[in-house]
Parts: C-alpha cells; structure tokens; sequence
C-alpha cells in the first residue's frame, strides 16, 4: 500500500509551524544572551534569568556557579554546577568548580578533581585549579604533577604561573618538584627577577648541567653583581682563568677586547661624547680615553665605568694619568669609586661607600690624579668611574676635553678573608603543611613588575643628590654622615643601585638626571 500523500495546504502549514517554532525559539535565546550579558550587580540575576530562558544551555548554569562561587557563596553554587554537569558530562571547568565549592565545605572533593583532571588533560587552566585544590589538601605529590603537566602547557604566560608556585611553595621544592627540564630556561629568567641568591644559586647549578648557553651565563653574572657578589661574578665570568681579586681590566685603553660585564663600560651622552681613539699627546703613542664636553650642558655624566673585586676592609688607591685641554665650567670630571651595593635583604645592602677624586679643570699637561679609599666590611666589590657633577653655579656649561691613561688599581692595604655562612636547611616534600583555603583565596596570578627603569633612576637621583653643589663646601658636605681616616679623601654614606640585568652595566648609565634637589 503506498503512503498517503500529504496535499500542498498541510505541507505548506506545517512550514509555517516550523519556521513560527524556530522564530520563537531564537527570540527566546535572544533575550537568553541578552540577560546573560549584564554586567556588575545586574549578572546575578541576569543569569539566572538565561538559564530560565535556556533551560538546555549548560553554559549559563556554569557561569551562574561560577559567579556564586567567587561571591564565597559556595552552598548556592553548588546546584547550578552539578545541573550544568548533567546537560554536558565532559565539561571540566564544571567539575573543577564543584571541587571547589567541595573543598570550601570541607567534604571530599577528591571524585570531582579526578573527574576535572580526566577531561580536561589539556586545559592549563584546569591542571592549575587541580594544583591548587590539591596543595591546600596536603596532598603534595599530586599538586607537584598537576603543577608540573601545566606548566608544560604554558608558554605564554610562564612567569605569572612561576610566581603562582611560589606563592604556594618555598623556593627549593618549585625547584626540584614542579619545574621539569624543558622550561627550565623559562625558569632561569623568571628566578633572576625573583628568587634570592642561595635559590638562585641552586636554579644555575641545575640549569648548568643541562648546557647553559653563553648569554644564560653573562645573564648570571649580571645577576650576581646586581646583588653585589662580585667575587662570584668574578670567577664565573672568567672561569678556571679569572685573574686574582682586585685587577683592573684595561687600563691603558688598548686592549678593546670584549669584557662583558666587567672591563670598561664607555657611554656617550648628552653633551659629552665618550670614546677610546688614537692619543697622539700620550707618550706612547697609544690610544687612551677621551671626554669631550660640548660647552652647552650642565648636566651629571658617570658614563665611564668598570666593576673591580675587591677585599673587604682593605684599602686601595685609583691612580690614572690626565689631560686637560680648555676645560671649563665651575664643576670638572673626575674619578670616583662607588660601592657595589646589592638589593634589599642582600648582606651586601649595607656596601655604603663613595668617593670622589679631585675635579679637573682648565688646561693642563698631563699629570697623576687618584682616589685613596677603605672597602666597608659588606662590600666586595666596587665601581670605578669617571664623573661630572652638576652644579648651581653661573658658569655651569662645561666645555673642553680630558684624556684618561694608565689606569692603575692596588692594594695598600691588608684585608682578611670574608666569612663564609652555610646554607639553610631545606626541608623536604613530607614536611610541607596543607595551605590553608584563606591564603590560596589571596593568590595573585600577575607577576610583580621588575621595574627597571625605576631602578636606574633611582640610582640618578641618588648621584644627584651627592653631586649637589652647595657652593665651596660640596666636597665636604658629600662626606657627611663618614669621614675617611685618609686625610681629604672622604667616604660617604651612599651606594648605587645596579641596573637590571637583562641591560648592560653600562647601557643602564644612559638615563638622563633629574635636576637636583634644592
């Protein structure tokens, strides 16, 4: 028998049936995302309202959850993530979001990570959740996994999630728990902003072992000198051949050889153009250092450096050979020793030391110039300079030009070997406690921002307040709140804050100098 054949009205009414349905029902899903689109105190009920709307789209459930959950309302939550669950079973934000009202009401949450962890294997975000859930559980072998497979699939976003470990877990255990090889190099840049210098320490000797390039090592030894460790950065800079502590590198100009961070470090700036060229006033017909002053800025200049090691407690002289030729201005260069200074908690924080030369001025054939000082207990290392302060006075534009040769560095000075302190215990696994729900709550995903910039111009605005000049007695004034046993020579409670280490020591001189302080 064949089928009854439908006629041309029925089919036709049907159409319009079906399309009056599909209107109905996108209207409806309409005015569901519309609701679900409120944004502040209106997205409660907003959601509520699309879920009402949309009663098959898990989605609206999920966020409602969500929304109750990070309100501390975790009863409420509750429902709305276990319905979303039974409209899509895979969904592993879901799941992970039950676990975590779980644990907030102390019940067991363990079948609801699982269940997160089995579908979303490959969602970063829900490894860390998992992770964390974990941790403040005590179960510390399961977050060190969880931990571990995310970080594997972060890329982009590797030191914020570096800094989220830390917040959870002391530094040895991120370290030999959490951080597998392959992001290891990550690692290695995060914990330079970081970590301090005994973690750091460990994180360079494990990234060692894997072949550390070249520039992963000079990116250490900037490290260690910006924490004041120059006997450190010494020796690994130069390896099994670093010359004893205490030379200075160069220091007739003639080697032009790349030093890295130490060596000189030679930067032009505005109103004075630095360079090593051809002397033909020098004796030996070598070449030397040249400073030209363009006679139309007043401005601080330290753009000549080297990093020299250094005993504490022992007592040293600068000597080096000048030439000046029409230099003016009521200010002139000279050379100054600062103390390597590390950052706060550092035992080389305390390295307070400056000292400045005698200023040069006029024209004047060449002769010895030099800066006697003593080396405080807590520093190791210094910086020699060449320096120009501002000065207040009329005629403050400085023209003209110094040579600098024959750079010479010495002891004079005995001084007893620094202390060595030992390491502190570590610990291990078993003895970490579970992190508790209200520490975890506080947990902030951004990393803090290394301002670099901020550190070089602090470092500015501390020469400048040690280059005021308040007319004849500046010099007397920059010794204050120490005086130096050595006669004029004078010591004064000031040290310099290194610049970041992904610059040179030297392109973190380049900033401009604010005006100094009336």
């Amino acid at each position: 028998m064949s089928a009854p054949r439908l006629s041309s009205r029925t089919i036709f009414l049907s159409l319009v049936f079906v399309s009056a349905v599909a209107a109905v029902a996108s209207v409806v899903e309409l005015l569901a995302i519309g609701s679900a689109a409120r944004t502040g105190p209106e997205r409660l009920a907003g959601l509520e309202r699309a879920a009402r709307l949309s009663p098959l789209n898990w989605a609206y459930r999920y966020e409602l959850g969500a929304l109750l959950a990070r309100s501390g309302l975790a009863s409420a939550a509750e429902p709305w993530f276990l319905s979303s669950l039974a409209l899509n079973p895979a969904r592993a934000e879901s799941a992970i979001g039950l676990a975590e009202t779980k644990v907030s009401r102390g019940e067991d949450a363990y079948p609801w990570i699982e269940r997160a962890v089995r579908s979303g294997r490959s969602k970063t975000s829900v490894r860390v959740r998992a992770g964390t859930l974990y941790a403040r559980l005590g179960d510390h072998e399961r977050a060190a996994a969880e931990f571990a497979a995310a970080a594997l699939g972060q890329r982009s976003q590797l030191h914020s999630f570096f800094s989220l470990l830390h917040s959870i877990y002391p530094d040895w255990f991120v370290l030999e728990k959490l951080v597998a090889d392959d992001v290891l190099p990550a690692y290695f840049s995060f914990a330079r902003s970081r970590l301090g210098t005994i973690s750091m320490q460990r994180v360079w000797t494990r990234f060692e072992t894997l072949g550390a390039s070249e520039k992963s090592l000079q990116a250490y030894v900037g490290y260690l000198l910006r924490h004041g460790l120059a006997h450190d950065a010494w020796n690994l800079a130069f390896s099994v051949d670093a010359p004893p502590v205490g030379t200075l590198l160069d220091g007739n100009f003639e080697e032009h050889g790349e030093l890295s961070e130490f060596g000189w470090q030679i930067v032009s700036n505005e109103g004075v153009k630095a360079r090593v060229r051809d002397c033909i006033q020098c004796a030996d017909r070598g070449d030397a250092l040249s400073l030209e002053f363009d006679g139309e800025t007043n401005g601080h200049y330290f753009g000549v450096s080297q990093i020299v090691p250094v005993k504490p407690l022992g007592t040293y002289r600068v000597s080096a050979q000048v030439l000046g030729d029409g230099i003016t201005s009521a200010r002139g260069p000279a050379l100054a020793v600062a103390g390597l200074k590390g950052e706060q908690g550092d035992p080389t924080h305390a390295c307070e030391l400056f000292v400045l030369g005698e200023e040069l001025k006029r024209t004047f054939r060449w002769k010895p110039t030099s800066v006697l000082f003593g080396v405080p207990e807590s520093c190791t290392g210094v910086r020699l300079m060449v320096v120009r302060p501002r000065t207040r006075r009329l005629d403050k534009f400085i023209g003209g030009e110094l040579w600098v040769d024959d750079v010479t560095f010495e002891e004079i000075g005995s001084a007893p070997e620094p202390p060595s302190g030992d390491a502190p215990n570590e610990g291990s696994a078993s003895d970490l406690p579970g992190v508790g729900a209200r520490a975890l709550d506080g947990v902030k995903t951004e990393i803090r921002n290394i301002a670099r910039d901020e550190r070089t111009g602090a470092f500015v605005e501390q020469l400048s307040r040690i280059f005021a000049d308040e007319g004849d007695g500046a010099r007397e004034c920059i010794a204050e709140p120490g005086r130096s046993p050595f006669g004029g020579v004078s010591i004064a409670g000031h040290g310099m804050v290194v610049a970041s280490r992904e610059q040179s020591l030297g392109t973190s001189l380049r900033a401009s100098a604010p005006e100094p302080e009336e």
